[in-house]
């Protein structure tokens, strides 16, 4: 029997069809080649390095799509339409944050903690949008949301906002007129 390269092994695997090699020659001429243990050995050698030339070159194709999809994002903002919205911040700044809160809630009282913390940290990037969220779980949401629209009214939504947050645990009409006058709202 012939000796057979590991190279013209490889070529045969892959250019079988342009010599016109059926399957069964090719089946016998692989069997011949792997009855060596060092062939199969290249083979396997062989067939990993591709594997991990092939993938590295997946994940980098990846890595660069991702990247230009995140490039054409920027290039083209959505535009996003908070209607009437009170906003914090820069309001031409580029990033908007659309906050959907309840002023009764405590996540939403640490969540709005955090987001004082991103516009400070960030003031003339991003701006953000305030939403009431009233949950019905909590029955002095709506009162609340509706004492933050009226000082909105008035030019203060932001003070009345964070007073909110800070008598959350004693929120009631006692402590909207209390906040209300402590900000100067005309009641």
């Amino acid at each position: 029997m012939r000796k057979i390269t590991f190279i013209s092994l490889l070529f045969f695997f892959f250019c079988n069809q342009a010599f016109a090699v059926n399957q069964a020659e090719f089946d016998k001429l692989m069997e011949t080649f792997l009855a060596n243990d060092t062939n199969v050995e290249k083979v396997g050698s062989s067939l990993e390095r591709m594997m991990v030339k092939k993938r590295q070159e997946y994940f980098e194709k990846q890595e660069v799509e991702e990247k230009k999809a995140v490039e054409e994002q920027f290039k083209n903002p959505v535009k996003v339409d908070v209607g009437t919205a009170p906003i914090f911040g820069n309001t031409n700044a580029p990033i908007t944050i659309v906050e959907f809160s309840d002023f009764q809630c405590p996540f939403c009282k640490r969540g709005a903690s955090i987001v004082e913390e991103v516009l400070k940290n960030n003031a003339d990037k991003v701006k953000v949008a305030f939403k009431n969220f009233p949950l019905n779980m909590h029955p002095e949401s709506k009162p609340a949301a509706t004492a933050a629209v009226a000082a909105g009214k008035q030019g203060k939504f932001k003070e009345m906002h964070d007073k909110l947050f800070e008598n959350q645990a004693s929120l009631g009409k006692e402590t909207y007129d209390k906040i209300a006058k402590e900000i100067g709202l005309d009641l």
